[in-house]
């Protein structure tokens, strides 16, 4: 017999309903038990119950029993609320009551039921713990706490599947992962089912955004298990179950779609994961059911009083600024005790068929027709005012984006809430501008818009360049250089050509004698090879300046 505990997740980030789940829990366990009602009377009965303390932050729970516990215990835990529960198979119940109080660690509580020749244990716990079992003489005692299987060393005594051996050797081990399946369920719910080497291991279960994350700490895997299942052709709200193996634990990570909620338990060496999918009016049902008050808490108990003499108390109780319709009236017989006042507003509002809205730091109470109608008015005013709206025309430049993709953007269906029905919007592909004409809070939005698209993307810049290298190429430099004096006056004379003797100033007005051009050089350091030359001849006052490069 298995009892699960549903708990509310979808697309946004929600809390677990842990009140309604521990109102399920308790039903399905009541409902279990009274199934098993005969008419037999149990032999042994279950006498006490205890909890105490151990090192490492661990709790000891031991039943005791007039004789010896049956040998088909059977155990299984449900992590939301955590709960750990014992099946004792021809037990009664000798307890004086059905709760006992225990508050030692993560152990609150233990609620004990009796049905026909069958009685129920339910711890309840603060969180999630590993649990080992044992049979000592007329003891069952269970060893509750993170890491209990390697703490406990010894040999014990475990309760296992019904069918199988009750004595059993468990030393200190991990729990292992031995498989992973998926099904759909007969309502389109999808089960990720996976096998564990031990029951009482330790699950951690936490969902976000339409991820659901299991944590197993202290786990290992095999390799050919640690992959991603794709499972969307199931047609359940789970798509896809990744499988990761890391230093000290196995986390399994499961993708879900659409409005959901998550039902999560352990039974023996199995834990089951069912994700099942919720329509929109049962997710606005549930999210009515599930509306918290946070008022301060009041009693009222009227006999016929109207029920504007009652929104009046509630003001002064509260120092709400409250307007109230002059359509509001009638009177009304209450009775509450000990509720938040805004609960008792909204007990009041439903009664008499009215409603309310907060406008800033005051409320406004009338009939739900009345304050529909009045939205309607204002919803219809709104659209008259866009409708009568003058309209303006500007340029928008485009400095990055292309400006005819901004105008189809615009244009489209997902963009109508940019442009009004009275709208336009044209293209200048020459300046790469737009010339919007709409009211002045449409471009405004279509500023912001361009603003946000026109931005420069990221380029590269890639640089090349070409380099031919010849070993034929070769590069000399040479000089022939000379000065030649003598007492010859004379004006300056410049003489060029490509050679210095194609240069010789000498052969013109002035004269410095005759001597050969080869004797005047002081220097002659020519470049091999057939080379470009340049000479220049200068005399002046008896001095000739040879030079050629």
């Amino acid at each position: 017999m298995m009892t699960s505990i549903r708990r509310r997740v979808g697309t946004t980030n929600r809390g677990f309903n842990m009140g309604s789940s521990m109102r399920a829990f308790a039903g399905t366990v009541v409902a279990g038990l009274l199934f098993l009602v005969s008419q037999g009377v149990a032999a042994t009965e279950l006498e006490e119950i205890r909890a105490g303390s151990l090192s490492g932050d661990r709790v000891q729970v031991n039943l005791r029993f007039s004789e010896a516990p049956p040998s088909d215990v059977r155990a299984f835990a449900i992590d939301s609320p955590p709960r750990i529960a014992l099946d004792l198979p021809d037990v009664g119940n000798a307890l004086p009551s059905r709760e006992t109080d225990l508050n030692v660690g993560p152990l609150l509580r233990a609620s004990s039921v009796e049905a026909g020749d069958r009685t129920r244990v339910v711890l309840n716990l603060t969180q999630a713990s590993e649990y080992q079992t044992r049979v000592e003489g007329n003891n069952l005692i269970l060893t509750l706490g993170r890491g209990v299987s390697e703490a406990d060393a010894r040999t014990e005594q475990v309760v296992e599947r019904e069918g199988e051996p009750t004595a059993t050797t468990r030393s200190a081990r991990p729990v292992e992962i031995t498989g992973i399946d998926f099904r759909r369920g007969s309502e389109g719910e999808g089960r990720v089912e996976v096998d564990l080497s031990r029951s009482g291991a330790e699950i951690d279960v936490r969902e976000q955004a339409g991820r659901i994350e299991m944590t197993f700490p202290r786990a290992m895997i095999d390799d050919d298990l640690e992959r991603r299942l794709d499972v969307v052709d199931f047609a359940t709200p789970v798509h896809t179950i990744d499988t990761v193996s890391e230093r000290d634990r196995v986390r399994m990570e499961v993708e879900a779609r659409g409005e959901y909620e998550v039902i999560s338990y352990q039974s023996d060496r199995q834990f089951v994961l069912e994700v099942a999918p919720i329509s929109e009016a049962e997710r606005q049902a549930r999210a009515r059911e599930e509306q918290e008050f946070e008022g301060e808490r009041l009693s009222l108990n009227f006999q016929d009083i109207e029920v504007r003499s009652v929104l009046q108390l509630l003001a002064d109780f509260t120092d709400l600024n409250i307007v109230v319709s002059d359509t509001v009236g009638g009177n009304i017989t209450l009775r509450l005790n000990n509720v938040p006042w805004d609960q008792a507003l909204d007990v009041i509002l439903q009664t008499r068929g009215l409603d309310k809205r907060m406008d800033g730091n005051v409320l406004y109470v009338a009939p739900s027709e009345e304050i529909a109608a009045r939205e309607r008015m204002e919803m219809e005013a709104e659209r008259d005012r866009q409708e009568l709206e003058p309209l303006r025309t500007e340029f928008v430049q485009i400095n990055f984006a292309q400006a005819d993709q901004i105008a189809s953007m615009l244009e489209s269906d997902e963009g109508g809430q940019f442009l009004s029905e009275r709208g336009s919007v044209t293209i200048d592909t020459r300046t790469n501008t737009l010339l919007v004409q709409d009211t002045q809070s449409r471009i405004e939005d279509v500023r912001r818009l361009v603003s946000t698209l026109d931005v420069p993307v990221q380029q590269v810049l890639i640089e090349t360049r070409i380099v031919v290298a010849e070993d034929t190429f070769n590069r000399e430099l040479g000089a022939r250089f000379g000065i030649s004096g003598g007492r010859t006056r004379g004006n300056t004379q410049l003489g060029g050509g490509g050679t210095i003797e194609g240069a010789d100033s000498s052969r013109g007005g002035g004269n410095i004698g005759d001597v050969d051009i080869g004797d005047r050089l002081n220097s002659s350091l020519p470049a091999s090879g057939d080379a470009g030359s340049a000479g220049l001849s200068i005399l002046r006052s008896g001095v000739l300046l040879d030079l050629e490069l």
